[in-house]
């Protein structure tokens, strides 16, 4: 009843030849526009420190009190500070570990603040970011990010 239809697909049209001058590669960039710049990094939008200003006043206060030196307190110096929380030795131990990046003994004013702001959160009821995972960006000071 019906016969067989053949279809077939038509030829492509060739391309068209290049203008004279223009360039071989159709992605090139013609020569009256700049070539972009190099994408090198995206930039990453900027966290906002989890320490406020007014609490960063008061904990560089108390860094200051206990009389720095090269720029840095001891964890002798800062535990009876953070005592004074009265959360348990385990708790401030975890808040430590944390904030003692170097593994030297020793803390700079950003990262005393973290401590401070580790301490007064968890003092609140908060819950401690787990000791065993790098800290949330907002929470590292934005001069060690």
């Amino acid at each position: 009843m019906f016969g067989k239809v053949s279809v077939t697909a038509p030829a492509p049209a060739p391309a068209p030849a290049p203008a004279v001058g223009a360039p071989s590669d159709p992605w090139a960039t013609p020569a009256h526009e700049p070539a972009p710049a190099p994408v090198t990094a995206l930039a990453a939008p900027e966290v906002p420190w989890a320490v406020s200003a007014a609490d960063k006043v008061k904990y560089d206060t108390i860094f200051d009190q206990m009389g720095p030196e090269g720029g840095t307190v001891s964890g002798a110096k800062v535990a009876p500070v953070l005592k004074r929380s009265g959360l348990p030795t385990a708790t401030l131990h975890t808040v430590w570990s944390l904030v003692d990046v170097h593994k030297d003994g020793q803390l700079d004013r950003d990262w005393f603040a973290v401590a401070m702001f580790l301490t007064m959160r968890t003092k609140r009821g908060e819950s401690m970011p787990p000791k065993d995972q790098p800290l949330p960006i907002e929470i590292v000071p934005p001069s060690h990010r």
